[in-house]
Order: structure tokens, then C-alpha cells, then sequence
């Protein structure tokens, strides 16, 4: 019985064995870590850009019907009429078709000017004539409604086709957003091109603090596109008169 008793404790390690062997699991742990950052650094280059590549959708560029820019006026609204310019003096479209979000109060009041005017004005510095310009406007506030529109536009001109214009790392979101809202014969008579940010792109963007929150919101926008899909619309139109009764009302 007391061997018995001996050998089972004989066959327990000691408390040093025990340390040692979690010493030596640190150690693969923290040369392990240490791998995965020197990795991270030395290839976080190609990563980065194939992360970003998977943003990203764009054809081969051919001669087109029209080229679609979208838009809305407004400092954060940037349009790309210069690409949109320059596919049209290079022959690879007869017609720029603007899409316009007009339902800002600031736009309907006049106190900024239209997308439409600030086109023109972009557009006539680079030879482009005002008759080539076609004007879609409207309250046309997601990429939904501006898909529909589109869809209309399409309609009316059964054998147009068009390269649409868009930012680079929200192409792959806007161009399911279209797909499934104009259904595959639609948008086969469609090409993409996507628009670079002119301080950062698909090689750069984890060199600047704007970049890498652009990149971060494409990826949670996409997301939320597939998951969520199209937001609810919100119906109900801000009245100043009703505003100021409102206040009047709550003074009594």
C-alpha cells in the first residue's frame, strides 16, 4: 500500500518541471506573435491592396453611349465631371448623363447652386458642350432611388448603353445596389469605372488617416447593404411654417 502510495506520488512533476514547461509555451507563444507582426510588416503592402482590391469593381473601358455621373451640390458631394470630361473628348461617350439629388433645403431654397450648374461650369472649362449634358434630377437621396432613376433612363433609350462613374472604394456596393435593382438584362448595358480619391487609392490608403477611415466605412457599408438593404424612406417633409407655430405653441 505505502509503495503504491509512493509511486503514484513519485509520478506527479514538481513544481519547477511545471514552471519550466510554461516558460517554454511563453516563449513559442511570443516567437509565434513575433512571426505574425514581422510578417504583417513585411507584406502588409500586397494585404493591404488585395483587402482594398476586393472593394473595388471595374470593366474594361469601351466606347459607351453616355457616361453617368451621381451626385448631389454640397462641399462633400465632389461629382467626377473631369473623368466624366475626358471620356467624352476621348470619343468614349456622345452624352454625360447627371443623376442629381435635389432634396436639400439649402439646394430647393437657392442658397447653394445646383449640381447641374456647377456641371456646366466644370464641364465648359474642358470644351464640353452644355447640349451634351442630360439632367436627371430629383429627390434621389440613396443609391437605390438613383438605380431606379436609372433604371427609367434605360428604358427610355432601349439601345443606349453607359459607363458609370463612381468612387473607387464604393464601386463593388453601388454596383450590386444597380444589379439587383435593374435586374441582369439592364445592367449587362452597363460598364464601371471606378473613381480614385485624388490623395489616396487601392495602393496607398493605409498611408493616411482619411484613407484608412474610408476604407473601414466601405467595408461597414457593404455590409450593411447586403444584410440591411435598402433604408426605410422617410416621408415626412421638415415645414419651417409648422416648425415656428410649433415653438409659438410650446412658449404658451
Amino acid at each position: 500500500m505505502n509503495r503504491e502510495a509512493l509511486k503514484t506520488e513519485s509520478s506527479k512533476p514538481s513544481l519547477p518541471r511545471r514552471l519550466r514547461s510554461g516558460f517554454r509555451a511563453s516563449r513559442f507563444t511570443l516567437w509565434g506573435a513575433a512571426l505574425v507582426v514581422a510578417a504583417l510588416v513585411v507584406f502588409h503592402g500586397p494585404l493591404f491592396r488585395f483587402l482594398a482590391g476586393l472593394l473595388v469593381v471595374e470593366d474594361q473601358q469601351t466606347a459607351a453611349g453616355a457616361v453617368v455621373v451621381m451626385g448631389a451640390s454640397g462641399p462633400f458631394h465632389a461629382a467626377p465631371f473631369n473623368e466624366a470630361a475626358q471620356l467624352y473628348r476621348d470619343g468614349q461617350a456622345r452624352e454625360i448623363v447627371l443623376i442629381e439629388d435635389r432634396s436639400s433645403r439649402l439646394v430647393r431654397a437657392g442658397v447653394v447652386p445646383t449640381l447641374e450648374m456647377i456641371g456646366k461650369r466644370q464641364l465648359a472649362e474642358q470644351s464640353v458642350p452644355d447640349a451634351a449634358l442630360t439632367v436627371l434630377a430629383g429627390e434621389q437621396r440613396t443609391d437605390w432611388d438613383r438605380a431606379r432613376r436609372l433604371g427609367s433612363w434605360l428604358d427610355e433609350h432601349p439601345a443606349a448603353s453607359a459607363t458609370v462613374l463612381c468612387n473607387e472604394f464604393d464601386s463593388r456596393r453601388t454596383y450590386g445596389i444597380f444589379r439587383e435593382e435593374l435586374g441582369a438584362r439592364r445592367a449587362a448595358r452597363l460598364l464601371w469605372r471606378a473613381v480614385p480619391d485624388r490623395r489616396y487609392g487601392v495602393s496607398n490608403w493605409w498611408q493616411s488617416r482619411q484613407g484608412i477611415v474610408e476604407f473601414a466605412g466601405a467595408y461597414v457599408a457593404l455590409a450593411h447593404a447586403h444584410v440591411v438593404g435598402e433604408p426605410p424612406r422617410d416621408t415626412k417633409r421638415w415645414d419651417p411654417d409648422e416648425y415656428e407655430a410649433a415653438l409659438k405653441e410650446a412658449r404658451r
